[in-house]
């Protein structure tokens, strides 16, 4: 795996074996996994793609914190069937609501990504 720069470690804020998968297939491996407990809460009438933008940036703030002089990358995905921001699946019940909400129907996935550089830009 490539290493990101001479000195400087990266972190990846997130607990997503995905973003694990996809950082290997670029050759990148981070030296930290630091999944952040966050609020993980909608605000009224938010877009799904400024909810995607605000959870990335929660997750990198709250991992930058605990690693000052790093690079932090953090990232967040969201399903929504129109405005409607769709909860992660984590129990049987709510995957069988969200797949019943998107059958049939129209869907579209948001991504959020944010980088820290050590200097903190």
């Amino acid at each position: 795996m490539a290493a990101v720069a001479k000195n400087n470690r990266l972190i990846l804020a997130s607990a997503s074996a995905r973003r694990l998968e996809l950082l290997a297939q670029i050759g990148v491996a981070p030296d930290l996994v630091d999944a952040a407990q966050i609020d993980e809460s909608t605000h009224a009438r938010e877009l799904p793609r400024i909810y995607a933008a605000r959870m990335a940036a929660a997750k990198l703030n709250a991992a930058a914190l605990r690693h000052d002089g790093a690079f932090v990358l953090a990232a967040d995905t969201v399903v929504a069937c129109g405005r409607r921001i769709l909860p992660k699946a984590e129990d049987a019940a709510t995957a069988r609501r969200c797949l019943e909400r998107l059958s049939g129907g129209r869907h579209r996935v948001y991504g959020g990504l944010i980088v820290q550089a050590p200097d903190g830009r």
